[in-house]
Order: structure tokens, then sequence, then C-alpha cells
């Protein structure tokens, strides 16, 4: 089924234009996050155990945060207005309104900022409840092998087009082409949900104008969004949830809300069995995880920092146990990171004294389970 609306995106000059040849396999990988809060960073423990860890690991990464609820009439943050000290330096410079179903403007700002490190391969969309169920090294090494952009679909939406989930990885070469036509994209892609409807649909017609090997946009959901548990539940992306071991019934039968049409489950607990299901699920993040889900956040990011499985197989070695007990204490902070984000190079794990605090960590773990 082709609408008129969708006839004339194909017929447009993003979609004519010829592509450029896809990334090398194999390229140095480097992600811009770009996460989108109100006013906070939430689960911020995990966050910083999580990039504390990538840098143990020498990966290069970037992180942009846009806070639409700090208004700033000129469009500029004063920096000291966000009150999470430790990731004001992560503050993206420009601002613009965004609401549900209203984020491409701050989308789109951010996305132009982070491209301006010509090192940057990929772009990936964060919300401020999401939490990393994978470590970045995981994330990079899928990168590596398989470069292309990545979008949870919904085939099935045809008003005005299919639409994706508003949280995505893009390779750079997408992401090029949707700022040499930024006129095209912001007057003829945007349309009732833009979030949802401005990106896919144009990369995807695309890949069917010039074929999957030269145009490729992979249907891969690397977010996790529980819209299965609700009466109401209608959406194609219900069906996420059946790619967890399980099913994923260890993380749903946590205390939480119930999906509705337009919004889905919020969590309102994660334990240590369903922190484990969801790192043996395909998924590289989760959303809608309540800022005190999680008793012991860095406890969590340990589990990350010690997650060995490939990303061709995230549940190697896995074995459902709803009997692990939860530790009645927490593991120190992360070390405080410096006033500018290093620029670290790569190396192996553990072949450095970089490895001090994961070995630090073990070791408090040990003692505490004795």
């Amino acid at each position: 089924m082709t609408t008129r609306k969708m006839g004339n995106l194909k017929a447009s000059e993003f979609v004519q234009q010829p592509p450029k040849p896809i990334e090398e396999v194999n390229k140095t990988v480097k992600v811009a996050f770009l996460m989108f809060v109100n006013k906070r960073v939430e689960n911020p423990k995990l966050w910083k155990q999580w990039m504390h860890d990538a840098r143990e690991n020498g990966l290069d990464f970037k992180l942009h945060i846009h806070a639409y609820g700090i208004f700033r009439p000129f469009g500029v943050y004063n920096a000291s207005e966000f009150h999470q000290k430790e990731f004001r330096k992560y503050m993206s410079k420009g601002w613009s309104w965004s609401n549900w179903c209203m984020m491409w403007d701050a989308e789109f700002l951010v996305f132009k900022e982070a491209f301006q490190d010509p090192n940057v391969t990929h772009f990936i969309t964060l919300s401020a409840d999401t939490i990393p169920v994978k470590p970045m090294r995981y994330i990079y090494q899928a990168l590596e092998d398989d470069p292309v952009t990545r979008m949870c679909a919904d085939d099935y939406v045809y008003k005005p087009w299919p639409r994706a989930e508003t949280w995505w990885a893009m390779r750079r070469g997408d992401a090029e082409l949707f700022i040499q036509h930024e006129d095209q994209a912001r007057e003829k892609f945007r349309c009732e949900c833009s979030e949802e409807e401005a990106w896919y649909y144009p990369l995807r017609a695309r890949m069917e104008r010039w074929g999957r090997e030269a145009a490729p946009v992979k249907n891969e959901c690397i977010t996790l969004t529980d819209w299965a548990d609700g009466n109401q539940s209608c959406k194609q992306w219900a069906d996420m949830v059946k790619l967890c071991p399980n099913n994923c019934r260890v993380t749903r039968s946590m205390n939480k809300t119930e999906s509705a049409t337009k919004h889905p489950v919020i969590f309102h607990q994660l334990t240590t069995p369903a922190f484990k299901e969801l790192m043996a699920s395909p998924f590289w993040f989760m959303r809608k995880v309540d800022d005190e889900a999680m008793a012991n956040p860095n406890r969590f990011g340990a589990m990350l920092a010690d997650y060995t499985a490939n990303y061709t197989d995230p549940a190697e070695g896995y074995e459902e146990n709803l009997n692990i007990p939860e530790e009645e204490e927490d593991l120190p902070d992360a070390p405080p990171e410096p006033e500018e984000p290093a620029q670290p190079q790569r190396r192996h794990l553990c072949q450095t004294k970089s490895c001090a605090w994961k070995d630090y960590t073990r070791t408090i773990r040990i003692q505490m389970r004795t």
C-alpha cells in the first residue's frame, strides 16, 4: 500500500540521490549518544558506572544531553541550572522546545551538534528513563561488524507512512543525508508523531529504491520497551518482549504500570534476576525504568562490566534463577570523571593498570558475599 504522500517522498531528491559506499567493516567505531531529558538524567549511578567501564576499555564516545525542561528563551543553556554537576559537561550547546511526539527539532539540533565531530561513526538516541543492559564494548563490537542503521520499525502503519520507535542507532552516512537535505526533512518528513515518522520511512524508501546492499536500514530494536502488558496494548512493538529469554517473564513480573495506546509500561522495580534476564536479551538498552527502581545500581554496573557473551549470542551461559538474593549494600560509586571527557586509545581489556577499578569492585563483591 502506497499513499500519495508516500509516493511524493519516494520521488524526492533525498530518496533518488545515489548512495555512497557503506563504511568498511571493522572501521573504528565512535558513538555519539544523544540523550533527551526533562531536567535530569535518571538512574545516574548506573550511567556513570557504564561510562567509566567504557573508558577503562579504551572506548572513545560522546554524550550530548538535551534538557527540554530547562527553558532557555534564546536557545542557550546556563549550565549551572542543570543540577547534576557530573553531567553538566555533556549538555548540548543549544536548546529547542520539545514535547511528546514533537521532538524532531530538539533531535535535529543535537544531531547536527554531534555530527561536527568527524570521528563519530554512529548516533544513538536515548531517553532520560533509559538504562544500559549491555556494556558499551558489546555495542561497539556489533557496530564494527555490521555498521548499518538500526531502527525498531512498525511497517503496518500508513498514517501517513510506516514508522519506527524514537530510539535508534544511525550510521554517519545516513545522518549526512538528513543534514544535507535539512530543508526537505524539516518541511516534508515531519508529520503527526515527528520523532517516529521523520527518520525511518525516508531511509526505508531509499532501501526500496537502491536495494538492501547499497542503502540498508535494518529493522532491529536496540531498546526494549514493554508495550505488551496492558488491556489496551495494540502496537506492533508489543512483540519486542518475545525476543527475551522466556519472553522476558522475570522482568515483566516486576512492579510496574500497564501499557496503553500511547504509553508503554513503566517499571518501578528491577531485581538482580530481572537484570540478568535483560543482559541475556538481544537489547542494548531498556527504557521506562523509574529512578528508584534499582536498589543497587552500582552492582548492576559491575555486572555489565563482567559481561562476556558475544553479541551474536547474548544469552550464552544464561540460566534463569529467581532465587538470587539482593545484596543489602551497593558497591562504591565510580571514581569522579575528569572535567573534560578523556579521548582514550583503543586497547585490550585488562592489559594495563586501567583494570584496577574492576579488580577492586570484584574484591569488594567477594568480601561482601563471604
